[in-house]
């Protein structure tokens, strides 16, 4: 300690002066970063460390002053506990000469239970989760029974960690309690796990043992559900106790999710933990017994490696589809390839074959048949088929319920997902991995709005929206997204808003052995948002859509997926691109039949002779493409418009279509369609 000047020591009770550490090093790498605190990597004697950097500089200087002698006493008191199931305290540090606050030495372990929960979704194992949720009662046993009652305050899934044995301990003990906790609470983001009595904001109010409980309940749900347990209705700060919404409606819908093996014990403590009156939460010692007794009737014992086990399992299982997918996508590079070989030979047939094919068109039926109607007057931004069940973005006229809902074909039923932290997502399905994303979109942050590069999975079996894939390298909302084998293809849309900017780039996310990575492959020929993707034959197709000015076009664009995949320039003019004759329309819901493109009503402009001008009016008409003679032919109408309204294949020869517009402009509540249409086609 001769470095350290008589000053600083001074301030440091007697006891913790023997607990200043020196030698320590700092690897760079961040853990976490708070309002409070920062946390870095470090090594210490060899052994690598957590080591806790608080910030004291919002404060006053005469505030710094007091809080520094709290911080110290703070620390002299973590120093004194020991318990398996609270990190340990190892010591300070002045990582300076000229430091004035000690930095906090702690041990170092794997991750938080909020990033075990996020990333291993399907991987758990019920007896991991009740082990856990057993630890963290004894660690808050140990802490509420000394004398006086250590109270840990703010307790959330974030500052639960976890070794790589699947030990759980409490971490951030009495360093926080340094700083003012009713001036957080309007900034945390942790308000969804603390009482009803703390979010009050009476500063007569402080936290106890009871709210500690409230948090531990809290982070039962998340445990069990996977879900962050966000109250999904509001509380009311009445002053009268019969108008303030019961905690436990407030996340019922997590209730649910609580597995069945263990229900018959957990779903009533977890609800006596979020009773709204402190004094009828139970204590932590009876949570710790009940918990206890739990995890002694379990039939099963859990190998202390069983989870890093299952792990490997699975991420071998992917590694073996990702192979698997490639060797698809191999062979379709091949057929490719032999197709490209055979296109002078039929280039050469193609005029015997025209009559023939105008015969094909003719010879079409198409049969629509109504289907249960979508919940409300919606139309329909982006869309997407897997296993048997259509799933599609929905919005009102004025562009509010950015919900994501589901049809079940089979059963002919509507279901509203979870809502997305972002709108304007586009949504996408990967058949080969069963999986559905939604991608990108625009999300709001610290009231700022800004466009994201986030892709969310939908976890079906939790259901909730997670994030375990690297994030894109262009943000961007309402663009063009498919998938082509194992391969996940994003193509334009809007980059930023604030000024308005739109992007080409066309980015891939390839599911490998060595994991999943993205790149930028080409650049679309012409910028757009909204316009309509398909895969048809091995080639992409972008339709429609808006220009950079806001206006809707009749354009369409294709490239071969081979080619397209094995391009890897960003800077590319769109090269790989070929330009087909413009849609009679400009359409949003634009399909394909037997390999030929198909097109369902769209906005066009009718010249006006007596003011020189044009208008926009709504076609119902149904166009097919014929590639031999390079045009549009007409086939029938439509028995509704479908102006912004989305289409999905949902079998060989069946189209669904979900919501839309009768109007294309100014359009009201009377504009918007409920209804849900499964069109039939078939050769007579």
């Amino acid at each position: 300690m001769a470095g350290y000047c008589s000053s600083i020591l001074s301030e440091i009770p007697s006891l913790l002066r023997s607990c200043i550490i020196e030698n320590v090093q700092l690897a760079g790498s961040q853990i976490s970063k708070g309002i409070n605190s920062t946390v870095l990597e470090g090594k210490w004697e060899g052994t690598v460390v957590a080591v806790k950097q608080v910030h004291f500089s919002y404060l006053s200087e005469q505030e710094q002053e007091i809080t520094r002698s709290k911080f110290l006493i703070e620390c002299d008191r973590s120093n004194r506990m020991r318990h398996s199931n609270v990190v340990r305290f190892l010591g300070i540090v002045y990582l300076s000469s000229q430091a004035t606050i000690p930095s906090v030495v702690m041990e170092r372990l794997h991750c938080t239970l909020n990033s075990l929960l996020e990333q291993n979704s399907l991987r758990v194992p019920l007896e991991v989760k009740t082990s856990i949720l057993h630890q963290i009662g004894l660690g808050l046993r140990y802490l509420h029974s000394r004398v006086p009652a250590v109270v840990r305050g703010n307790l959330t899934s974030k500052n639960i960690l976890i070794s790589k044995g699947m030990e759980a301990k409490i971490a951030d003990l009495g360093t926080i309690r340094f700083f003012d906790l009713v001036r957080a609470i309007g900034a945390s983001a942790n308000q969804d796990f603390m009482a009803p009595e703390i979010l009050v904001n009476n500063p007569n109010i402080k936290y106890g043992k009871e709210s500690d409980i409230f948090s531990f309940g809290c982070i039962m749900l998340h445990t069990f559900s996977h879900q962050w347990p966000k109250p999904l209705l509001p509380i009311k700060d009445n002053s009268s106790s019969e108008s303030i919404q019961s905690e436990k409606e407030r996340r019922a819908r997590y209730f649910s999710a609580v597995p069945k093996e263990v229900e018959d014990v957990m779903v009533p403590l977890i609800g006596s933990c979020l009773e709204n009156l402190p004094f009828d939460r139970p204590t932590a010692d009876k949570v710790c017994n009940q918990l206890e007794t739990l995890e002694s009737n379990s039939d099963h014992t859990l190998p202390d490696n069983l989870l890093q086990a299952q792990m490997m399992l699975h991420d071998a299982k992917c590694q073996l589809e990702s192979q698997a997918s490639i060797i698809r996508e191999k062979e379709s590079e091949i057929e490719s390839l032999r197709s490209i070989s055979q296109t002078a030979v039929s280039h050469q047939s193609s005029k015997k074959s025209n009559k023939s094919s105008i015969d094909f068109w003719k010879n079409l039926k198409l049969m629509w048949q109504q289907c249960t109607d979508l919940p409300g007057k919606l139309w329909t931004t982006s869309i997407a088929e897997l296993d048997g069940k259509v799933y599609a973005v929905v919005y009102d006229n004025k562009g509010g319920w950015p919900y994501p809902f589901v049809y079940d074909v089979d059963k002919k039923k509507w279901s509203v997902l979870p809502e997305l932290p972002s709108q304007h997502f586009s949504l996408v399905s990967v058949s080969s991995r069963k999986q559905l994303f939604a991608i990108g979109g625009v999300i709001m942050s610290d009231n700022i709005v800004e466009v994201t590069n986030k892709m969310f999975l939908w976890d079906e079996k939790y259901g909730k929206w997670l994030t375990p894939y690297p994030d894109m390298p262009t943000a961007r909302h309402s663009s063009s997204c498919v998938s082509y084998g194992s391969a996940v293809i994003v193509a334009g849309g809007v980059s930023s808003l604030n000024p308005r900017t739109m992007t080409r780039a066309v980015e891939v996310l390839r599911f490998t052995d060595t994991g999943t990575q993205w790149s930028v492959v080409d650049q679309l020929p012409h910028v757009t948002h909204e316009a309509v993707p398909l895969t048809v034959n091995d080639h992409l197709y972008i339709a429609g859509g808006y220009d950079g000015g806001g206006t809707s076009t009749c354009s369409i664009v294709s490239a071969s997926l081979p080619q397209l995949l094995q391009s890897n320039n960003n800077t590319s003019s769109g090269q790989v691109w070929n330009k087909l004759p413009d849609m009679p329309y400009c359409s949003f819901a634009i399909n394909h039949y037997q390999g030929r493109l198909i097109t369902f009503t769209g906005d066009h402009r009718v010249e006006q002779p007596d003011n020189d001008k044009s208008v926009l009016q709504l076609s119902p008409s149904v166009y097919l493409y014929n590639p031999d003679t390079k045009s549009w032919d007409y086939v029938d109408d439509t028995p509704h418009g479908y102006y912004l309204g989305k289409s999905v294949h949902i079998n060989e020869d069946k189209i669904l279509f979900v919501g839309g517009l009768t109007g294309v402009h100014d359009f009201n509540d009377d504009d918007i369609l409920t209804t849900c249409t499964v069109l039939n086609i078939t050769s007579q």
